[in-house]
């Protein structure tokens, strides 16, 4: 009754660019994702993983880090789960923590949450409300390039920090049947912040 997912990708990328500038790039992924439907719990589903990304990168275009050598990893631990009450209700709650590292002297934590609540109001009436949290980290480009394009000059930001915010979402959909035809109409409210 438990299922596992193991995934792996790895990335080389070489770059000669004008003026002598160059990008060499390697980049690796993978994700172990385990996921369980309880029997002694009805209708309870968990789903957790581990995911882990690592770049590493020579190109003299990131010079302004001190270094043509530059590295970011980014490793997150994240479990959900998932109950069905009575058939009409459906509550999901998942917890993200996120790690990031670049050049082994900046590193942040980072806790993100996820909660959602879907209700059968009526047969093929759903009421869905929700809440997620996110963060993005700069990249190593963003922070340290330093390199000009003829007489567009692209300049780094060392102090870049890291984009975090939320979002809520309420929306109501209703099926419809015409002769035939079969359709929803989903009307829906979206606030977001960061």
């Amino acid at each position: 009754g438990a299922k596992h997912s193991l995934m792996f990708r790895l990335m080389g990328e070489q770059n000669d660019l004008s003026n002598g500038q160059f990008s060499n790039t390697t980049s690796f992924f993978g994700k172990y994702e385990f996921s369980k439907e309880f029997a002694n719990f009805k209708d309870l589903e968990f789903i957790g993983g581990v995911s882990g990304m690592g770049t590493y990168s020579n190109a003299n275009i990131y010079e302004a880090s001190g270094s043509n050598k530059n590295n970011a990893t980014n490793v997150s631990l994240y479990l959900q789960l998932e109950k069905t009450f009575m058939k009409t209700i459906t509550l999901q709650v998942g917890f993200r923590g996120e790690y990031y590292d670049l050049n082994k002297t900046e590193a942040y934590t980072v806790p993100l949450l996820r909660t959602s609540l879907n209700f059968k109001l009526m047969q093929e009436t759903y009421l869905r409300v929700s809440y997620g949290q996110g963060t993005r980290f700069p990249t190593i480009a963003e922070r340290y390039i330093s390199t000009n394009l003829g007489a567009i000059g692209v300049f780094d930001n060392p102090d870049l920090q890291p984009e975090s915010g939320w979002n809520a979402e309420i929306g109501l959909k209703q099926g419809i049947k015409f002769a035939k035809f079969y359709g929803y109409i989903d009307i829906a409210g979206f606030l977001q912040e960061y």
